[in-house]
């Protein structure tokens, strides 16, 4: 049974590292990628995480401070300082969203992994106290 227990916490923690954000793809092409930003309801604003392809094949994640005119703004994964993409320099622009349904999957199979523990131990317990009535 232990071995089972760890099984489930060890397909808990993978499904727990993939879900609950997908990456959407915002804008695919330089100019997709100006259409995107300069829209009267922008597709990428301050706050959201996303990961920047530039004409030169180089992928940035990061999380967005600003959106200016001709330029993305945001801090790099790794780095502490913000930095600037020039607009004209961007290929693709993906969104990390979250995703309801990979949320409720994950909160159900963490809701089942936790009712066989409990279970297992309830069991165990009424099973020390049948021997030991004995």
């Amino acid at each position: 049974m232990r071995r089972t227990l760890q099984l489930l916490l060890v397909i808990f923690s993978c499904t727990a590292m993939v879900a609950c954000t997908s990456l959407r793809v915002v804008a695919d092409g330089s100019e997709a990628s100006q259409r995107a930003i300069h829209q009267s309801q922008p597709l990428l604003r301050p706050g959201d995480a996303a990961i920047i392809t530039t004409t030169d094949g180089a992928k940035f994640e990061m999380k967005v401070t600003a959106v200016e005119v001709d330029a993305i703004v945001g801090v790099v994964a790794g780095k502490t300082d913000p930095s600037s993409i020039s607009i004209s320099q961007i290929e693709r622009i993906e969104r990390s969203e979250a995703d309801p349904i990979k949320t409720a999957l994950v909160t159900i199979l963490g809701l089942v992994i936790a009712g066989v523990i409990i279970g297992n131990a309830l069991g165990a317990k009424m099973a020390n106290s049948l021997s030991a009535a004995k």
